[in-house]
């Protein structure tokens, strides 16, 4: 298995990392926790992450608003974490999939059927 083929993996558990410890702060904010003092390079750090959200997320609402109107870039947004999380999941299943099969000594591919309608 190449490097490529474990990217999607790698970023499963990046992102499964990145939104457990923004529920976890959130959480605490809701209830009432201080969240710790982090030192400036990392706060500086998590400032242009969040400005580069903002600025993937304004770009995806802007060029979907631009072909299909204001109300899809709107849903645009919350579609972003939806496939995020699809994402995930695939990813996670993926790789069960593998360790399953090649546990058990048989690697195969699992084909989609396709049904094409009548021309």
């Amino acid at each position: 298995m190449r490097l490529r083929d474990r990217r999607a993996v790698l970023a499963a558990i990046v992102m499964t990392a990145a939104y457990a410890s923004a529920l976890l702060a959130l959480g605490n904010i809701i209830l009432g926790h201080s969240l710790p003092i982090l030192p400036f390079f990392l706060q500086a750090l998590l400032a242009v992450n969040g400005l580069l959200l903002l600025w993937r997320l304004f770009m995806r609402f802007f060029f979907v608003t631009r072909y299909y109107g204001v109300w899809e870039g709107f849903r645009s947004i919350p579609r972003a974490l939806i496939s995020n999380l699809i994402a995930i999941m695939a990813s996670y299943r993926a790789l069960w999939q593998y360790v399953r099969h090649y546990r058990a000594g048989r690697l195969t591919w699992s084909k989609t059927a396709h049904k094409f309608p009548d021309l």
